[in-house]
């Protein structure tokens, strides 16, 4: 009883301010005192910098007003500092509060009692920069455990799962921007309140207040920029900092936005168009199309957005006809010569559009797309996918360009809109017939869509949308007919992912080339395969290098057949997997997927190992990163190929000068024919549908000695192709993942002599 008493005993009507249960959360080593912790903060606690309820903090309370005096800082605020006008915290304003309440500054309770006194009275506002309705609708768990004191979730719990206070502060950019790579994103938000406000300091990338403010005081107008920003200039199309405003006297591409809409949860729906009304860049159209949703509350939110901001456009389906008739519908509605997808239940991330506002001033392309991040209901990260540069062999295995597409409206007409025959893989049809129009579709490497995985998304549920898998075969064996391609397309084990299937050359020989004699079990999967062999063995005394050149000086086949001396085993269809590539004339070398055990000279996964000085590893990584990272059950185009098993045409070998026989080891002169026949335009391809099982390898100082001296000479040679990097390998990957962009490419392009 004593415990409950006591703080109304001792601090009177503000007994609120002492929260006990906090207190021993972070006091942990109360011992008996966990019976009574407002006497140990009373007569100890404040003394150790303890701070009795998580809306009063006693350090910075003295260090503002008692010059840090030692003085219990809470007594202070009960007994004068809060009738003063002192705020307990730098996120409550207690002029705002006394402005809501109407009370008077010197009345019986503090201004931090009265707002937790009236706890269940949600138009209560503690701090501007705390938007609670945004809160409340951006976390709606948290909204349901704790209907009231949302700013006490946001303390404990919500800034540290990535919550954000308002639409517009970005606590990893602050925290990265102004202050220690440790510090918290709560310490982020309380920095800025306290001080970087006033300093003028930058809430998030996009925002820039001293610029802002200008804009304002030319106006006439007075006040936070920020809050002005939000509650008005953003619906007015004021430019936010000086980089958008730069970029619009060049052009102002205006972005349309299409989006349809059916049965969407009023949150989820919120969530999309609030990403798209935050947008720092003002020339967009959103594009909202119900079709012919059944849930009552769609056609009135709607409605609310046509009313809240006149670039919203809206209209509805007479029924429901599907995403590609509605986005079609969507798409008569845009006025913009730019069209984005966006669906109903995803968002935009916050700088998208001004992000593809730049690329579309720097490059003049007529399609983009970017990265993306795959999101759960509360818009919490779940992953990341980085994305290559378009590869067309990639996008013939499953869409990899996706979220976020954007294209000129002109050639969206031109091509007819989306095809309603493939709903559910309509976008994967239309970015084939895109990149069979244009070259020019480039990749903005940073995640500008956030893809919302749910109970009936195919982002985390494969099979939710089972026809889909079928209408992108149907799109992908469409495509290539129209590209007068001889292969037919085929589903996989794997939803969504896809085989084109080449017709094979007529029958003609193919020299085998082995580093050794090749094991029987080989022998007999290339004789099962194919009719005309040509066998082609070292008789000893050469390095791999001048034995692969003389191999193929003397061999009789149109096509070279490599196979390394660690190869045991071949999978039945390795050579016509690769024969099906190998036969084209615009293509390199063609090469199949290794099964080696793993080794420190062995590179696996998506990052490099920056400390591993292994040159043979570097020379892995530099041939393997793009497609383990592209998915290497997926056939894609690469910069260079393994040479322990590759397929080539014999005069296009000889032609490129085969090997240089300055490289004394195998994996740098394969790197070396790799980017020769690169430059010359030929892309090389790697097929999962060729394996290959490897033994191991012994590896000697010699070899090591020797690869050594092989990548000082490739870095020399390959300078400038090092310098721009593997087209297919997204560099944006390594800043995300803390990767020091210059100590990778000291690495990755060698040292400067």
């Amino acid at each position: 009883m004593l415990k409950h008493l006591l703080p109304r005993l001792l601090l009177g009507a503000d007994y609120r301010l002492f929260d006990p249960g906090f207190y021993r959360r972070n006091t942990p080593e109360l011992g008996w005192w966990r019976c009574l912790p407002l006497l140990h903060y009373l007569l100890r606690g404040w003394r150790e910098g303890r701070d009795p309820h998580p809306l009063f903090l006693g350090d910075w309370y003295r260090k503002r007003y008692l010059a840090a005096k030692p003085q219990n800082p809470l007594w202070h605020y009960i007994r004068q500092g809060g009738r003063a006008g002192c705020e307990p915290h730098p996120l409550f304003d207690t002029g705002l509060l006394l402005r809501q309440t109407g009370a008077e500054p010197g009345s019986r309770i503090t201004p931090l009692a009265r707002y937790l006194e009236g706890a269940g009275d949600p138009a209560l506002q503690p701090f501007p920069l705390f938007d609670q309705d945004y809160y409340r609708k951006a976390n709606p768990s948290a909204a349901l455990a704790w209907p009231t004191l949302l700013l006490l979730h946001y303390l404990a719990h919500g800034a540290e799962e990535g919550s954000r206070p308002n639409a517009l502060f970005d606590p990893d950019f602050y925290r990265q921007q102004y202050l220690t790579p440790d510090a918290t994103r709560l310490a982020a938000l309380l920095h800025y309140a306290d001080e970087g406000r006033r300093a003028g300091f930058r809430p998030n990338a996009c925002f820039d207040p001293e610029f802002y403010r200008r804009q304002m005081q030319a106006a006439g107008q007075t006040g936070d920029p920020l809050l002005h920003y939000l509650r008005q200039g953003l619906h007015e199309g004021r430019y936010p900092c000086p980089e958008v405003a730069a970029l619009a006297r060049r052009q102002r591409p205006c972005i349309s936005i299409l989006t349809p809409v059916y049965n969407t949860s009023e949150n989820q729906l919120w969530r999309c168009v609030n990403s798209v009304l935050m947008q720092p860049w003002p020339y967009w159209q959103l594009c909202l199309v119900d079709d012919g949703s059944t849930e009552a509350h769609i056609a009135p939110l709607l409605a609310g957005y046509a009313r809240l901001d006149p670039r919203i456009r809206v209209a509805a389906m007479p029924e429901n006809s599907g995403i590609a008739a509605a986005t079609n519908r969507a798409a008569e509605l845009a006025e913009g010569e730019w069209l984005a997808f966006l669906d109903h239940d995803d968002e935009l991330a916050p700088d998208a559009l001004y992000q593809v506002a730049r690329m579309i001033d720097a490059e003049e392309p007529d399609a983009l797309y970017s990265d993306e991040r795959l999101i759960n209901l509360e818009s919490r990260p779940l992953d990341t996918l980085f994305k290559c540069a378009l590869n067309r062999e990639l996008l013939r295995t499953h869409n990899h360009l996706m979220h976020f597409f954007v294209l000129r409206r002109r050639l969206f007409q031109e091509l007819g809109g989306l095809d309603p025959d493939c709903d559910g893989a309509q976008d994967y049809d239309l970015a084939l017939r895109v990149a069979e129009r244009s070259e020019k579709i480039r990749h903005i490497p940073r995640v500008l869509y956030h893809w919302r995985a749910h109970a009936g998304s195919t982002s985390i549920h494969h099979e939710q949308k089972a026809y889909a898998g079928e209408a992108g075969r149907r799109a992908l064996a469409a495509s290539l007919m129209r590209e007068h391609l001889d292969a037919r397309a085929e589903a996989t084990e794997l939803h969504f992912f896809y085989r084109t299937r080449r017709r094979l050359p007529e029958c003609c020989r193919v020299s085998v080339c082995g580093d050794e004699a090749l094991p029987e079990a080989c022998r007999a999967a290339l004789q099962d395969s194919w009719p005309d062999l040509e066998w082609l063995e070292p008789a000893g005394g050469n390095s791999p290098v001048e034995w692969r050149n003389r191999a193929a000086a003397r061999a009789e086949g149109r096509y070279l057949l490599f196979v390394g001396a660690e190869v045991r085993r071949l999978r039945p269809e390795c050579l016509t997997a690769l024969l099906e590539y190998g036969q084209d004339m615009a293509l390199g070398l063609s090469a199949g997927w290794l099964e080696q055990p793993a080794g420190p000279h062995r590179h696996r996964g998506s990052l490099p190992d920056l400390g591993n000085a292994s040159p043979l590893y570097y020379a892995s990584f530099l041939r393997d990163v793009s497609v383990q990272h592209n998915r290497f059950h997926c056939a894609q185009y690469a910069w260079a190929v393994a040479e322990q098993l590759f397929l080539v045409r014999r005069g296009l070998f000889l032609a490129g000068g085969g090997y240089d026989p300055a490289f004394r080891t195998l994996a740098f002169a394969q790197l070396d024919l790799c980017f020769r026949l690169h430059n010359r335009g030929l892309r090389h391809v790697y097929t999962p549908w060729a394996v290959a099982e490897c033994g191991p390898v012994a590896v000697s100082e010699a070899l090591l000695s020797a690869a050594e001296a092989d990548r000082l000479l490739l870095q020399a040679r390959w300078k400038k192709l090092l310098n721009r990097g593997d087209p297919w390998y997204n560099r944006n990957l390594l800043a995300c993942s803390g990767v020091s962009e210059a100590d990778f490419t000291a690495w990755f392009r060698g040292r400067p002599a």
